[in-house]
C-alpha cells in the first residue's frame, strides 16, 4: 500500500468513533460537496460505505460519529450537518458547511490559526491529534473551549501529560499507548474508545468507564486481555481470530463488525443478539453460516460481506424486512435480488466489482430510483493495521500538501 493509501486508511478507520449515540443510528445516505477544483475520492470506515455514483457525486452511507478522511482532511459526521456536507480545505485546516472542524496540528500555519481562534471557533473543533506542536497553553486553551473534544493520542507519555485536561467522549490511542492502566478509568465521558488489548489489564480499566457504548479493539486476545464491558452497543473486532465465548453477555449489541476477522470456534450464538441492527460478516463465513445468521435476525438493516469467498449467495438477504444498506466485496451470485427489496436506500460494490457487475449495478439502480447504487472503497481486511499506524501517518496525511481553497 502507498503511503497516501495507507494515509487515507488511517483517517477513513477513525471514522468509526465518535460518540452521538453510537449503535442507536444505522445510517443516512449523504452526499458530499468540496468547494475545491483539485475533487479527490473520499473515504469512509467502515471500508465501502462512501464513493462515487454514476454520475460522478461522490455519496456516503454515514452514521452519526463517523469520519471521512481524503484530500480534504477530516470530518466527524453529526447529525446537524445534514443529508448534504460541503467540505472545504484551508491554511487553518478543513471546514464543514464553513465552520473549521478540525486543524493540522503538524502545520505551523494550523497551530497559528488555533493559537489565534476564539473560544467560540475552537468549540467548533470535533477531534484533536495531539502532537509535540502544541504546547501546554494551547492545549488548555483548546480543553477549556472543548472539554469534550474527540483526541487522537500516540504516546502513553502523551497520554499521561495530557489527558487528565480534557473530558473526551471519543479517545483513539495510537499503538505506541502499550498500556492505559490508571490513566483512562477517570474519565467519565468517554463513549467511543479505539484501542489495543495488548495489556492484559487493558479491558478490566475500560469496564469502569460508565458511558463506553463503542468499542474498536485490535490484537484482542481471549482470554489474556478480559473479558469485554458488557453494556457495549457496538464493537468492531478488525482483526484476529473470534469465537463463540468470546461475545458471550454482549446481549445489547446494535452494531457487530467482524468484518476482516476469522471465525473460529463453533456455532454463532445468536440468541444473545436480540437488538442487532448492523452486522459485518467474518471473512470466513460459510453460506451455511449466513443464511442462519440472517434468519435468526430478520430486523437488521445494515450488512457487510467484505473479502468474501463462501458465502456468495445473496438469497439470505430477501428474508430481511428493513434492509436499508448493504456493501459487498467478492464474486456473488443473486444479485438481481437486491432490485427486489424496496427498503434499500444504498448499495455498495467494491472498486474490484465494479467492472464486472455494471449491468447488475444499472439495473439496481433503475429498480430502485430512490436508492444509490454506489462504487465504494474496499481494503485489504484482518491486517492489524487499524490502530497500529494511527495517529502518526494520520498526521502525515494531515500534513501532507494539496491545493488549498482560500
Amino acid at each position: 500500500m502507498t503511503t497516501r493509501g495507507v494515509a487515507a486508511a488511517v483517517v477513513v478507520m477513525i471514522g468509526m468513533v465518535a460518540g452521538c449515540g453510537p449503535g442507536k443510528v444505522p445510517g443516512r445516505v449523504v452526499r458530499l460537496v468540496q468547494d475545491t477544483t483539485d475533487t479527490k475520492d473520499i473515504y469512509t470506515v467502515p471500508f465501502g460505505w462512501s464513493g462515487s455514483i454514476s454520475d460522478g457525486a461522490q455519496v456516503a452511507w454515514l452514521r452519526p460519529g463517523t469520519m471521512l478522511g481524503g484530500d480534504p482532511g477530516l470530518l466527524v459526521y453529526q447529525p446537524e450537518d445534514g443529508d448534504g456536507v460541503r467540505l472545504a480545505t484551508s491554511s487553518s485546516g478543513m471546514s464543514v458547511n464553513g465552520k473549521v472542524v478540525a486543524a493540522e496540528t503538524e502545520g505551523d500555519s494550523a497551530v497559528a490559526w488555533l493559537e489565534q481562534a476564539s473560544p467560540a471557533e475552537l468549540s467548533d473543533m470535533r477531534a484533536l491529534a495531539i502532537t509535540d506542536k502544541l504546547s501546554l497553553a494551547l492545549l488548555q486553551r483548546i480543553a477549556a473551549a472543548k472539554p469534550n473534544i474527540g483526541l487522537l493520542i500516540e504516546s502513553r507519555e502523551d497520554l499521561t501529560k495530557y489527558l487528565s485536561l480534557f473530558r473526551p467522549q471519543l479517545l483513539s490511542l495510537g499503538e505506541h499507548v502499550d498500556s492505559i492502566s490508571g490513566l483512562v478509568a477517570s474519565q467519565r465521558n468517554i463513549e467511543t474508545l479505539w484501542m489495543s488489548a495488548t495489556d492484559s489489564g487493558s479491558l478490566a480499566e475500560i469496564r469502569k468507564l460508565p458511558k463506553l457504548r463503542e468499542l474498536v479493539l485490535s490484537k484482542w486476545e481471549p482470554p489474556y486481555a478480559g473479558v469485554l464491558p458488557a453494556r457495549l452497543e457496538a464493537l468492531w473486532l478488525p482483526d484476529g481470530e473470534v469465537n463463540t465465548h468470546a461475545l458471550d453477555g454482549l446481549g445489547n449489541l446494535r452494531t457487530l463488525v467482524l468484518s476482516g476477522s476469522w471465525w473460529n470456534g463453533g456455532p454463532f450464538d445468536h440468541s444473545q443478539f436480540k437488538r442487532l441492527q448492523w452486522f459485518g460478516f467474518p471473512k470466513n463465513t460459510t453460506q451455511t453460516g449466513f443464511q442462519t445468521m440472517i434468519q435468526a435476525h430478520p430486523n437488521l438493516e445494515v450488512i457487510e460481506l467484505l473479502a468474501q469467498e463462501n458465502a456468495i449467495d445473496l438469497a439470505p438477504l430477501g428474508e430481511l424486512r428493513h434492509l436499508r444498506a448493504v456493501t459487498l466485496d467478492g464474486a456473488f451470485t443473486n444479485l438481481a435480488l437486491l432490485q427486489r427489496i424496496p427498503t434499500l436506500e444504498f448499495v455498495g460494490f467494491s472498486d474490484d466489482m465494479w467492472s464486472d457487475v455494471a449491468g447488475e449495478a444499472a439495473a439496481i439502480q433503475a429498480a430502485l430510483p430512490a436508492a444509490v447504487v454506489v462504487k465504494v472503497l474496499t481494503l485489504c481486511l484482518g491486517s492489524g493495521w487499524i490502530l497500529l499506524i494511527i495517529p502518526i501517518v494520520l498526521l502525515v496525511m494531515l500534513a501532507a500538501p494539496r491545493r488549498r481553497v482560500a
